[in-house]
Order: C-alpha cells, then structure tokens, then sequence
C-alpha cells in the first residue's frame, strides 16, 4: 500500500481499510485510495452535511461509482452515473454483511431533494428505505 496523504486523520477507518484491502477487488468494489482533488460537488456537499471527513477507499462496479467512509465508520456510496448517494451502513463490518446477503444500499436526500432514484427506484422523505442520518 502506498502511504496515505497527510488530510486524512490518523484514527480515521479508512486508513485500515485500505491497508488491508488496497489493490483488491472484494465484490463490486476495487479498493484504492480515491484522489480527493477529484472529489465531486456531491461528495463535498454530503461531507458538510453529515459533518464528516469523508474518505474514497474505492471504485465500485467499474467506476459506475464510489464508496465512501466516514470519521465514525459509516459506509456511503456515490452513483458516478446519477445524482444518488446511499448509506451502506455503520460500519464497513456492516456493510460486508449487508452485501453478503444481497442487501441493498439506502438511498439519502439532500435538504432541497423532493426524490432521489436508486436501482431504479423513486425514493422520497416518505419512503421507509431512505436514510436520515442522526443529527448531532
């Protein structure tokens, strides 16, 4: 594994992750460190909003899009191919065991988001599988 940039924090999960996994292909996901320069307008604004530090640890599904790990250990993905970003769960243990039984991701608003599609889906506030992280 490379050494890891100085921007991200030494207790961050992501620095684990990533030496265990770094240039494996687990799943859908290839893991390797995602160059934050190229982070995306969604991706930063996700970032303010749940008051993280989010951290790429890898491409998913062939760059169709990425997957996420925020300071307290919760997974997110970003769709590359829509305007979606979904929570995997509360920890990447969790995320494994969701993937492992075929679970789906969750979809999130943004405040100004009415709906959101995902797997081809339209979610809304109302819909019971659309995740609202806790506020802090």
């Amino acid at each position: 594994m490379t050494d890891l940039p100085e921007w991200i924090p030494q207790d961050h999960p992501s620095r684990d992750i990533l030496s265990k996994l770094w240039g494996q292909r687990r799943g859908s996901i290839d893991f390797k460190l995602l160059d934050r320069c190229y982070y995306s307008k969604e991706v930063l604004e996700w970032e303010s909003l749940l008051k993280t530090t989010l951290v790429g640890v890898g491409e998913v599904d062939h760059g169709h899009g990425e997957f996420y790990v925020a300071s307290d250990g919760r997974c997110f993905g970003l769709s590359c191919v829509h305007d979606a970003f979904y929570y995997y769960g509360d920890s990447f243990e969790k995320y494994r065991l969701r993937a492992l039984l075929g679970r789906r991701a969750r979809p999130m608003l943004r405040p100004e988001q009415t709906s959101v599609t995902l797997y081809g889906i339209d979610y809304t506030k109302e819909s019971p599988e659309t995740y609202f992280p806790p506020q802090h």
